[in-house]
């Protein structure tokens, strides 16, 4: 299964509360963007490096063509340039999205776009014991 990170949310909450190693121990494919990564502070972008040379987050480009559509495509109130042009991609990429953010959640369900948030996360590790319960 693929998945997309939407937002810097997800990463600022992972980093805040040290989870951040468990989440990539996931056996899953996590990606995102150069755009998110400039939306953290250096020191956060600096947690995540070693995951990024550990090819456990995956930087993803995002072409021409994506900003195009995105521009056209999304047309929903609040919704960032950003935002909309990565909903086009994850569309694309057939990814699932990894938000905090309530609207990126609603518009990636009214496109079809399968969604999950921080609770879900949580979830996940606690299953493959890569979190204490208590800890949450």
């Amino acid at each position: 299964m693929r998945f997309f990170i939407t937002d810097a949310n997800v990463l600022i909450d992972l980093i805040k509360y040290n989870w951040l190693n468990s989440f990539f121990h996931l056996d899953i494919d996590v990606n995102t963007t150069y755009a998110v990564l400039d939306q953290l502070y250096a020191w956060q972008q600096e947690e995540l490096k070693r995951h990024i040379f550990s090819n456990r987050l995956h930087l993803v480009l995002i072409d021409n063509s994506h900003y195009v559509s995105a521009e056209v495509s999304l047309t929903e109130k609040g919704l960032s340039i950003q935002d909309r042009r990565i909903l086009i991609a994850a569309h694309k990429l057939h990814a699932t999205f990894l938000t905090a953010d309530n609207l990126i959640r609603k518009t990636s369900l009214k496109h079809n776009i399968p969604v999950h948030g921080l609770i879900w996360i949580i979830q996940k590790m606690i299953e493959k014991e890569l979190l204490d319960p208590d800890e949450t």
